[in-house]
């Protein structure tokens, strides 16, 4: 199977501003000089001595002379890759990148968020030309974090934050909102042990409904009716390990819907009937490792998970029943995990490929796989789908440097001409 990968490293050194060059046809530096004494003081051929490479990807604006036909966005120039080819970017080069989350603002661009090299909880946000970087909490926190955008365009970010951060040696789970002011925070619950690991998901009303695991139960909070409202809904015994990952989504009714390793298998657990009750997806052992939920428009569940040696598995339940298959049948491609259905029911999935990052995808019925970075991945991953169909994946890489990376990969009829060849989405 062919398998393109483009790497475009955006943002040198991490994030910082970025630099505008002034790109000619000689040797002169684009200014008003004459740099290599050619007797031509300007380096570009048109009449406007100062033709700005806006975005700084090589190319001038088509505007002035060059042939960038989007000066704004790096990831437009002449010979960018088309539809079906991913597109790696470095958000972040400083070590020591834990566990994130992705989510995309109204516009469709990305938003991650990870605990980074000063052990703060962080927000990237990508504004077209570059990422940048805010602390959501400077508090040692677990690795865990949960993001989503409301209808308004708000970010909200569910984070627990470990206990020798307190006097009492609880453990605290913490929501943060972010506005025009800045970011406001508050303490949701204090839990025995830490708050970790954690999910979230938004209704179409703005509300909250989050998951997190403490030391001895999986517990749900939302502020659907004004204030938080602690819930617990398995509780599995003493220890970490008992409920190591987690994800939640919504139905069309409203409903709650979790998946988590019950240190065993994959178990599912729903509020559905008006009370939770939980359900083992899949009985065989060793199932549930990492897992991701996705609803398809027609109400299926859709979870992926690491069975076995780490072999990727996709269960689903139709009419109440769970049915298993694999994906990928090869040890150690499932240590993360994250889905996402799209309009017409495909699924789109990534997932830890051996020693980087893969992508896999039903689109036709059977499932095709291929990768996405071959740089290590530091066993945590996130994904969202944008409303013309683009993937972005959110991951860090390992193998030395921890680095945060971002990855997109453009469908084939995202309108936007992407190499400047004037056939848009090809």
């Amino acid at each position: 199977m062919r398998s393109t990968i483009v790497v475009a490293v955006l943002l040198g050194g991490g994030c910082g501003a970025r630099s505008q060059t002034l790109v000619g046809s000689d040797g002169d530096d684009g200014g008003n000089g004459d740099a290599d004494a050619d007797g031509d003081a300007d380096a570009d051929t048109d009449s406007d001595p100062d033709c700005e490479d806006v975005d700084g990807d090589g190319f001038a604006a088509s505007e002035c002379g060059g042939k960038d036909c989007d000066d704004s966005d790096p990831s437009i120039f002449p010979g960018a890759p088309e539809g079906g080819e991913w597109v790696v970017s470095t958000v972040d080069d400083r070590a020591h990148h834990q566990e994130g989350a992705i989510a995309l603002d109204l516009e469709g661009r990305p938003l991650i968020t990870s605990w980074g090299a000063d052990n703060a909880l962080e927000y990237y946000a990508w504004d077209g030309a570059a990422w940048s970087r805010e602390v959501v909490d400077d508090r040692a926190g677990m690795p865990s974090s949960g993001l989503a955008v409301d209808a308004d365009g708000v970010v909200n970010v569910a984070y627990g934050v470990q206990n020798y951060e307190s006097d009492d040696g609880l453990g605290r789970f913490r929501y943060a909102v972010r506005s025009a002011a800045g970011w406001t925070t508050q303490m949701v619950d204090a839990v025995e042990g830490n708050a970790d690991p954690v999910a979230m998901a938004l209704d179409a009303a703005g509300h909250a409904h989050t998951v997190y695991n403490t030391d001895d139960a999986l517990l749900y909070a939302t502020d659907e009716s004004g204030e938080w409202d602690v819930q617990t809904v398995y509780r599995g015994g003493v220890g970490r390990g008992n409920i190591a990952e987690i994800d939640i989504a919504l139905d069309s009714e409203g409903a709650a819907h979790v998946v988590f390793y019950d240190g065993m298998h994959l178990a599912h657990a729903s509020n559905e009937t008006g009370a939770w009750a939980t359900t083992i997806a899949d009985p065989a052992s060793g199932t549930g490792n990492a897992p991701s939920l996705a609803i398809a428009p027609d109400g299926a569940l859709h979870a992926v998970h690491g069975g076995p040696a780490f072999r990727l598995l996709h269960s689903i339940r139709r009419d109440g029943n769970w049915e298993t298959e694999s994906v990928r049948d090869e040890p150690d491609t499932a240590r993360c995990t994250a889905i996402v259905a799209d309009d017409e029911g495909s699924l789109h999935v990534v997932f830890s490929l051996n020693s980087g990052l893969g992508y896999a995808t039903n689109n036709g019925g059977d499932w095709v796989v291929e990768q996405v970075d071959p740089e290590n991945n530091n066993d945590w991953c996130a994904m969202a789908l944008d409303e013309v169909g683009n993937v972005h994946a959110a991951y860090a890489t390992s193998g030395g440097p921890s680095h945060l990376r971002h990855a997109v990969r453009r469908s084939f009829d995202d309108g936007v001409d992407q190499d400047c060849d004037g056939d848009p989405g090809r």
